[in-house]
């Protein structure tokens, strides 16, 4: 199950929280579907959304069960990794990228791709508002970068 916007905001917050209390790392991921409305006006909307399932569907097959996965806005999804350093960020936004890939692939969907975006607490952030507006540029610098690539902050 995903987690709405408003409960990964709450939820953000008690683990940035506990992160800071146990000095542990927190990474937050952005996984956005590139292109999204442009695919759903070519291909139609039922096809956007079962992008969009696809996509959930393979990020939580590479989350751990601990692990807060959102959907954060139309076109994207977001992620609450605890006790996840930086390397460990890049690791899990890979696995997701290339996880998503091919369940897009295996879908009969080739066109969609997704462009992945992190960053960690303490490296990046000292506040969740701040981990989420690294991770939130990290994801911006990953679309820029072209369709389907991880950019970690």
């Amino acid at each position: 199950e995903l987690f709405t916007r408003s409960s990964f905001r709450r939820s953000l917050e008690a683990e940035f929280n506990r992160a800071q209390r146990a000095v542990s790392p927190l990474s937050v991921l952005f996984v956005g579907v590139d292109a999204l409305p442009e695919i759903q006006q070519e291909r139609g909307t039922l096809f956007g959304d079962r992008v969009l399932r696809l996509v959930a569907e393979a990020m939580r097959g590479s989350c751990r069960n601990y692990d807060i996965l959102a959907r954060y806005a139309e076109d994207s999804f977001a992620v609450i990794a605890p006790s996840t350093d930086r390397s460990g960020n890049e690791i899990l936004a890979s696995r997701i990228n290339e996880r998503t890939g091919s369940a897009l692939l295996e879908g009969n969907s080739a066109t969609p791709t997704v462009s992945v975006g992190g960053a960690s607490f303490p490296v990046d952030a000292d506040s969740p508002d701040t981990l989420l507006e690294e991770a939130e540029s990290a994801l911006r610098n990953a679309r820029r970068a072209g369709p389907g690539t991880v950019y970690i902050a």
